[in-house]
């Protein structure tokens, strides 16, 4: 046998025993790397499962806060439509009082002015009553006339 036979057995013996051993080695690091690259496969599943879950919550969250806004908004306009409805409606008791107050007041004006003319008509009547009387009667019917009242008086008492 040659050497060179020799060396071509050598050679793959060696790269035989090498491969065993190196190939295990290679063989569990890539074992290794798939369980990892499983591992983080199923982490990212899990965080994504994860995600969704907190997606719909938000989501449903935010419906709700929608809602409630909405309705919230409902409410304030209602509140709005009372305040300017009560706004009103003092408003017109306040118009009306005002008007009755105005109205009173013209009325007792109007009660006073009759009664100063009334006053004044008498106090005109009875200034040309006496003014009359002076001009037309003399002192002896003045006379008469005063123990007639005097009389009129002492049968009063």
């Amino acid at each position: 046998m040659d050497e060179s036979l020799w060396v071509a057995i050598s050679f793959v013996v060696f790269v035989a025993l090498i491969w065993k051993k190196a190939g295990a080695a290679l063989s569990s690091m890539l074992d290794s790397r798939a369980a990892q690259i499983r591992q983080n496969l199923d982490e990212a599943e899990a965080l994504r499962i994860e995600a969704q879950a907190e997606l719909k919550k938000y989501q449903q969250l935010q419906r709700e806060a929608t809602s409630q806004a909405a309705q919230i908004l409902a409410n304030a306009e209602k509140a709005a439509l009372r305040i300017e409805e009560s706004a009103t409606a003092a408003a017109n008791a306040a118009i009306k009082r005002r008007k009755d107050q105005a109205e009173a007041k013209i009325k007792s004006l109007e009660a006073e002015a009759r009664q100063e003319i009334r006053d004044r008509a008498a106090q005109l009547a009875t200034t040309a009553a006496a003014e009359l009387i002076q001009e037309n009667m003399d002192q002896a019917t003045a006379d008469k006339l005063l123990k007639a009242d005097i009389e009129a008086m002492k049968s009063i008492n």
